[in-house]
């Protein structure tokens, strides 16, 4: 259906009412059948995804103006009905980049706990007495509130697991960013947290990890910019699933090529001059 004809559509104007209650108006003429109402709900509800133009939307000027929303102005020179689709698509790349950053982030600190656990012999590597406090203290701490949120609720005691998943992404990117540390190259880089990563090209006794924290710093970097819904239309965005791509494979190709296969990122880009010249964008 071409976008002019979507302000047609039966409820289209009604925006004094729920979302929700303009859709069943839309999807539930009378004398319908359930059957049949439920066919039409999914036609409308795709119909307005695909169909309504951001640069309408006159509302986000005074929501996100003007700070948030200046940097979109400036790059569509001065066109803010453009920048209002930038906006939007700006979120639509930002969704379609979680899927392999989450992916990503999850393999990498299970990969770097695997290794540590298998190292000092306890899952709990963290409560090492021979790892100095203020290499693990974050993980003891988040340790510690796990406990006593347990306790209060009066639920079995947190594990070793929970506290992994419960430890920020800078926690696990730090433990390989030393020199200055517990984890510095002399300690344990080279004696174990290698093999987290056992495609990328670093053995003993070779050059290499310095790169290597450098991607991984990046990475963390880029991953805050998207949860602090940072513009990322500035950037490479190719690159960066690139790198994101590469880094599951460095833990296992199979894993990369998961993640490349599965992702959105790639076709959210080739859409990009349609969303801003056209409207048509979505999240």
């Amino acid at each position: 259906m071409p976008r002019e004809t979507a302000a047609a559509c039966p409820g289209q104007g009604n925006f004094d009412k729920p979302w929700s209650k303009r859709i069943v108006d839309i999807a539930s003429p009378v004398g319908s059948s359930p059957r049949s109402r439920g066919t039409r709900r999914a036609f409308f509800i795709l119909l307005y995804a695909a169909t309504v133009d951001p640069a309408g939307f006159t509302v986000l000027d005074a929501h996100l103006m003007p700070a948030r929303l200046t940097p979109y102005v400036q790059a569509c020179g001065g066109d803010v009905a453009k920048a209002r689709r930038l906006y939007v698509w700006n979120i639509e790349i930002s969704a379609a980049f979680w899927g392999p950053v989450s992916s990503v982030e999850i393999a990498f600190r299970n990969a770097v706990h695997r290794e540590l656990a298998a190292h000092r012999g306890r899952p709990d590597w963290w409560n090492d007495p021979q790892l100095p406090a203020q290499d693990v203290d974050k993980a003891r701490v988040e340790e510690a509130r796990l406990q006593r949120l347990r306790s209060r609720s009066r639920q079995p005691p947190a594990t070793a697991d929970d506290v992994v998943a419960a430890l920020s992404f800078g926690f696990w990117s730090s433990v390989l960013n030393g020199p200055g540390t517990a984890f510095e190259q002399n300690r344990f880089w080279h004696t174990c947290l290698y093999r987290a990563f056992p495609y990328w090209h670093y053995r003993p006794g070779t050059s290499g990890r310095k790169e290597f924290t450098r991607r991984v710093e990046l990475l963390r970097k880029f991953r805050n910019r998207i949860a602090h819904h940072e513009p990322l239309h500035r950037r490479d965005l190719a690159r960066d699933h690139q790198s994101l791509v590469a880094m599951a494979g460095f833990i296992d190709p199979g894993l990369g090529a998961f993640v490349d296969s599965h992702s959105r990122v790639s076709a959210t880009l080739a859409r990009r001059a349609d969303a801003v010249d056209n409207g048509q964008c979505q999240f």
